[in-house]
């Protein structure tokens, strides 16, 4: 059998390959370089010629767990060049996660579990799950390509990419990533390395920098108990599915609809509200439409105060269409999606898709108040 054979046996096998862990974890993100584009996602939008891209960021984590459900993590970040710091803390019963601001999100777990939310933190199970792991697994073609060490640790470098009509989800593994490469500890049957990239270059990585397996972990690591200083309050989630109605009673700002779509008699649409929160300030609406033969994309998002760092980092074009004006973001002649910016009555609208630009400036122009 293959070594790849070999990892991918004990690593479906069904028996635990630790039953405690401590390991701390280095994350860094950054932009791909210039001219590099990835042929797993479509470009959006024209980047502004010697403009400064986002920079990215940088993250260490500690993570202790005790399988199946005890995880704490803690993480120290630099964002656009500021420092913060979250706490994630999960234990059969109770999860407790508490934001930069100082906001404690806390709740039973088996309310996330309702909502069919995962209940452990991403930035464990990317590593030291199975069952997403797994999930991840069945979206890719593996490779073995060699070996290498990893905290110390023999593991088996396997490279991956995307198997055709399979989704990776985003918060999961890199998003524009057109492959990767896996640092794979065989005895343990985890990943202690997850690098992807966009044209060879590496754009988010993974690494895990230490880590000891079966220690014996105290059991007030995974119950948190928030400072006086600290406000809580119930978890509460990222975002919901919502009706346009619904939409129009909670938007902070005054919601639109398109009164103009192609194949309309057939397309699918879903609308989702992404509610303010310790991490988002600035809730959203965002319409998502597809099922029709006229585009392969479509998604409008709607908010009270215009995008920045959209805005920052692409090429507009000022492009009237009767008595509108539109901004408009096209990587023509690259192929890819399109953008389109306007104002109307305070609401902020991006549009995103890769419709012929004159049917995207139709649409755009269609757009009236939603109580309308």
């Amino acid at each position: 059998m293959s070594e790849l054979g070999e990892f991918l046996a004990r690593f479906y096998s069904p028996e635990p390959t630790f039953r405690a862990l401590r390991a701390g974890v280095r994350h860094t993100r950054k932009a791909s370089v210039d001219g590099a584009s990835s042929s797993r996602r479509p470009v959006i939008g024209r980047r502004r010629s010697g403009g400064n891209p986002h920079c990215g960021s940088e993250a260490t984590l500690m993570i202790w767990a005790i399988p199946p459900d005890h995880v704490r993590v803690e993480t120290e970040r630099t964002r656009d060049g500021q420092a913060e710091s979250t706490v994630e803390v999960t234990n059969s019963d109770d999860t407790w996660k508490r934001f930069a601001n100082g906001t404690v999100q806390a709740g039973a777990r088996s309310a996330r579990r309702d909502r069919g939310e995962a209940s452990l933190p991403t930035e464990y199970r990317r590593h030291f799950d199975r069952g997403l792991i797994r999930e991840c697994f069945a979206a890719l073609t593996l490779e073995a390509i060699g070996s290498c060490q990893v905290a110390g640790r023999e593991c088996l470098r396997i490279r991956a990419v995307e198997t055709p009509a399979k989704q990776l989800w985003p918060h999961w593994l890199a998003w524009e990533a057109d492959s990767f490469e896996f640092a794979a500890d065989v005895e343990r049957s985890v990943l202690l390395s997850i690098v992807g990239t966009v044209a060879g270059a590496p754009v988010e990585t993974h690494e895990v920098v230490e880590i000891a397996f079966d220690e014996e972990l105290d059991e007030s690591l995974f119950v948190y108990e928030p400072r006086p200083d600290e406000r809580v309050e119930p978890v509460t989630p990222v975002a919901e599915r919502i009706t346009l109605e619904a939409a129009v009673s909670r938007a902070p700002f005054t919601v639109l609809r398109p009164t103009w779509l192609p194949e309309g008699d057939r397309l699918e649409s879903q609308m989702m509200y992404h509610r303010t929160g310790p991490d988002f300030p600035d809730p959203h609406l965002t319409m998502l439409y597809g099922g029709c033969e006229s585009f392969d994309h479509l998604w409008v998002n709607q908010r009270s105060d215009r995008e920045k760092r959209m805005q920052e980092e692409l090429q507009w074009e000022v492009v009237t269409v009767g008595v509108r004006s539109l901004e408009v973001s096209d990587p023509s002649p690259e192929e890819g999606l399109r953008i389109v910016v306007f104002e109307q009555h305070g609401n902020w609208v991006d549009i995103v898709s890769d419709m012929p630009l004159e049917k995207l400036q139709e649409f755009a122009i269609s757009f009236l108040r939603a109580d309308r």
